[in-house]
């Protein structure tokens, strides 16, 4: 009978053990996805999250996935909050605010790991998929605006401090990609 005992407690540490192992990955799992979203505002991590859950082979790009941190550091300046793979402007001049985001899937040669995702936002404070521009890489670099003559703020992605990149620029109701050294 202490046989029978004994293979009981061990079966039921077992499941407990096994039990409290997956509470513990859940539990790091979403601390990890509200940590990776951290440096967005909190609509913008509600639409990010949604299109991760349909798209779960995607992560958020973080700070460290940017290999240059000299031109991380020179675009920064003093705006310790400039995030490499985030940007917020009214990209389509609608007067409501949209954002870029990049995500990276994993399990892609790190050439074409990266991938642009541009959220229109409504009136009511809603945002839907734009565009995506997908197969990039980015670890030199990322995403920023830059205010161009005559007030025009661009959407610019590739690498920090080089012409080699591109801008995204609203026309004609679309998104056009433009080359930067046709600029």
């Amino acid at each position: 009978m202490s046989n029978n005992s004994n293979q009981t407690t061990r079966l039921g540490r077992t499941i407990i053990f096994a039990f409290a192992a997956i509470f513990a990955l859940t539990v790091c799992a979403s601390a990890q996805s509200k940590s990776s979203m951290a440096h967005l505002n909190s609509t913008h991590a509600k639409a990010l999250q949604t299109w991760l859950k349909a798209n779960p082979k995607y992560r958020a790009a973080q700070v460290a996935d940017c290999k240059n941190k000299f031109g991380l550091k020179s675009m920064r300046g003093d705006d310790a909050k400039f995030h490499p793979y985030y940007a917020v402007y009214d990209y389509d001049k609608d007067e409501t605010e949209d954002f870029a985001v990049v995500v990276i899937e994993a399990n892609r040669k790190p050439d074409f790991q990266y991938t642009l995702l541009v959220f229109k936002g409504d009136k009511q404070g809603n945002y839907k998929m734009a565009k995506t521009i997908d197969s990039m890489d980015l670890r030199q670099g990322g995403i920023w605006l830059n205010v161009m003559e005559e007030g025009i703020t661009d959407l610019y992605i590739g690498e920090f401090q080089t012409d080699n990149c591109s801008y995204l620029q609203w026309s004609n109701k679309k998104f056009v990609i433009r080359d930067c050294e046709g600029n």
